[in-house]
């Protein structure tokens, strides 16, 4: 039987557009202001109407702002029901009866100079202390669900915008699906065990020459899981999981071909499997001045799961 698969992660609002063999897409160059992914400290709840267990989640954007040389950058935060993203909804809480606004304007703690890429500072989103209106329609929808809907889930939005203090029209806006079900089902759970080996080691930093890198992570990630279905038998589904290859660069503007003028180096590929190797070729140019090159990994389960990992 094949399997439908059911992706509730972070949905970028760029898409990778396809690529040679051994041209790394712009969608995996971090050569501007970008949020790479949203961590969530629960990709999944428990919920029975009335209440969250538990009942926040812990946000952790991971951004890059590469040549932003530190700018000032602020974050907005709001949450709703989903209103339909899978379906093709329009990813947005603006004009939501349930929408939340958990933060306005808030300073972004940034990354370390000099790249200015990595995890930034984590946001609470506490659900239960969401308007008593907000609540009571959550009640009503959740009321309205089948018991297979409850047991497979119903979403919340978590949208955010990214923006420039100084130009405001400078942003990025990115979303996280939350999965609410009920007590009975087991929650999905973020991986955790992404290493890129070089061999059977993890590295530390981007290799000074061309190597042979590997996408690794433990088979327990790999999470089992039951779909009910209104009609025909439930199915018991493992999880798919894929790394997504983030590089710096490149930071000469003047040359049209990235292979011939990254200093950075680039990889063959920007999507792998688990250890599936990943060619990367150094620069042919030297080495960036003044910063490190820095690889960003982002493994995610096609339920909502993630980790991210930068090398150095």
């Amino acid at each position: 039987m094949k399997k439908t698969k059911y992706f509730i992660g972070t949905v970028f609002l760029t898409i990778l557009s396809a690529c040679s063999e051994n041209t790394l897409p712009k969608y995996a160059t971090l050569d501007r202001l970008r949020v790479v992914g949203l961590v969530a400290s629960d990709p999944e709840i428990e919920f029975d109407g009335t209440t969250f267990n538990p009942a926040s989640v812990t946000l952790t954007p991971a951004i890059s702002d590469l040549y932003g040389s530190g700018r000032a950058l602020l974050l907005d935060v709001d949450w709703c029901l989903d209103p339909g993203t899978s379906l093709g909804a329009v990813p947005t809480c603006v004009g939501a009866a349930t929408r939340v606004v958990v933060q306005s304007g808030a300073a972004v703690t940034l990354p370390a100079a000099p790249e200015y890429t990595g995890l930034a500072n984590s946001i609470t989103v506490d659900f239960s202390v969401a308007p008593a209106g907000v609540l009571a329609l959550l009640n009503t929808a959740w009321s309205q669900t089948t018991a297979i809907q409850k047991y497979n889930g119903i979403a919340v939005l978590i949208t955010t915008r990214l923006y420039v203090a100084s130009d405001a029209a400078t942003s990025v806006r990115s979303i996280k699906r939350i999965l609410l079900s009920d007590s009975s089902k087991p929650k999905n759970a973020n991986p955790l065990s992404l290493e890129i080996r070089q061999g059977s080691t993890e590295i530390t930093a981007l290799p000074s020459s061309d190597a042979d890198l590997t996408s690794y992570w433990a088979s327990s990630d790999v999470q089992n899981y039951i779909l009910k279905q209104a009609s025909g038998p439930d199915l018991s589904l493992n999880e798919e999981l894929e790394a997504t290859w983030f590089l710096t660069g490149p930071s000469d503007v003047s040359c049209a071909d990235d292979e011939l003028c990254s200093l950075d180096g680039f990889f063959n590929q920007a999507r792998t499997s688990q250890n599936q190797i990943n060619k990367y070729t150094a620069s042919k140019k030297g080495l960036p001045t003044g910063r490190d090159r820095v690889l960003m990994v982002v493994l995610r389960d096609d339920r909502g799961g993630l980790q991210i990992k930068r090398y150095p």
